[in-house]
């Protein structure tokens, strides 16, 4: 039986412009990627920021763990326990692309007594996952591809239970597109729950499980694979 480790139940949210989620659930496997597909809009963002504990829904819950072991998981513990790549990088520019992938996840001491070790260990994780980006080149010099790159192996570095990945692959060539796709589906294989959100089908088909699809801020149909 699969193990739930994620739900979404009755999720409401509105800005100025009116609700841009409607009454949307969920349900979110160990081992599983879900593609939340949606023609360009702000639902599909909304929604995954609202997963990872970002936004706060207007109503409804959101749950970690099992059916009915549940109450509405506060966004601090969301933030803690779930990865969250969005569309605009979130970087410190002034930092180099080692100390971005290090700063505040790494408890080794002697990665800060050592820029040499410092470098060499971004060097290996970066290539580890076939990203070009140079360890020692600071944040504010990277190209956005660079960016989003620095930012996944970030998130990869802390190794997550669940990963949340907002139209990720937009930022790809065809090849970085076949390697995203298969470091996805070896989180999968290790356990790791990935939700991948797309305005393309096609991004998704590979590699996706089940596609929940949203239009409107409503999920109107949900394709197995």
């Amino acid at each position: 039986m699969r193990r739930e480790v994620l739900s979404g139940r009755n999720l409401t949210f509105h800005n100025r412009a009116g609700c841009i989620i409607s009454n949307v659930s969920l349900h979110l496997y160990q081992g599983e990627i879900l593609g939340i597909v949606g023609i360009n809009g702000p639902g599909k963002t909304i929604l995954a920021q609202l997963l990872a504990g970002i936004l706060q829904p207007d109503s409804g819950k959101i749950v970690l763990g099992e059916v009915g072991q549940g109450e509405q998981s506060s966004p601090e513990l969301l933030r803690a326990q779930v990865g969250y790549v969005g569309e605009e990088p979130e970087l410190l520019e002034n930092l180099t692309v080692a100390e971005n992938l290090m700063i505040g996840i790494q408890a080794e001491p002697w990665l800060y007594a050592s820029r040499k070790r410092l470098y060499q260990k971004a060097k290996v994780l970066l290539e580890k996952h076939g990203f070009e980006a140079d360890p020692k080149a600071r944040v504010s010099a990277l190209t956005y591809t660079q960016c989003k790159e620095v930012q996944l192996a970030r998130q990869l570095v802390t190794r997550p239970n669940i990963l949340v990945l907002d139209d990720l692959a937009e930022s790809f060539s065809s090849t970085g597109q076949r390697r995203l796709a298969d470091i996805l589906r070896t989180l999968a294989q290790a356990g790791s729950a990935i939700i991948y959100t797309s305005h393309r089908y096609e991004d998704l088909l590979p590699f996706a499980d089940r596609l929940l699809i949203l239009r409107a801020g409503l999920v109107v149909a949900e394709l197995r694979r």
